[in-house]
């Protein structure tokens, strides 16, 4: 899971960024095709790469936009991680 800067979740840096050095990976029970499409922000069916929003619905834009992040931040939050 890649934050805004294509970092994973928790690192706050701009600077370039190699994976390989970091091997984080999240698989999600639950995480169904409806659900997939449900999180999407173009109701995309890839399982793999999962956008929330787009530029155009970044939830800093409108109430709007971020309550449908909020949304699917609520569906992401009641999936459990597998180990």
């Amino acid at each position: 899971m890649l934050n805004r800067e294509y970092k994973p979740l928790g690192f706050n840096s701009y600077e370039q960024f190699n994976y390989s050095n970091y091997p984080i990976s999240a698989n999600l029970k639950g995480l169904t095709e409806k659900k997939v499409l449900e999180l999407s922000w173009n109701n995309s069916p890839d399982k793999e790469h999962i956008f929330l929003y787009n530029d155009a619905l970044n939830p800093i834009k409108s109430k709007d936009n971020m309550a449908k992040y909020l949304q699917k931040l609520d569906l992401l939050a009641k999936l459990k991680s597998v180990k």
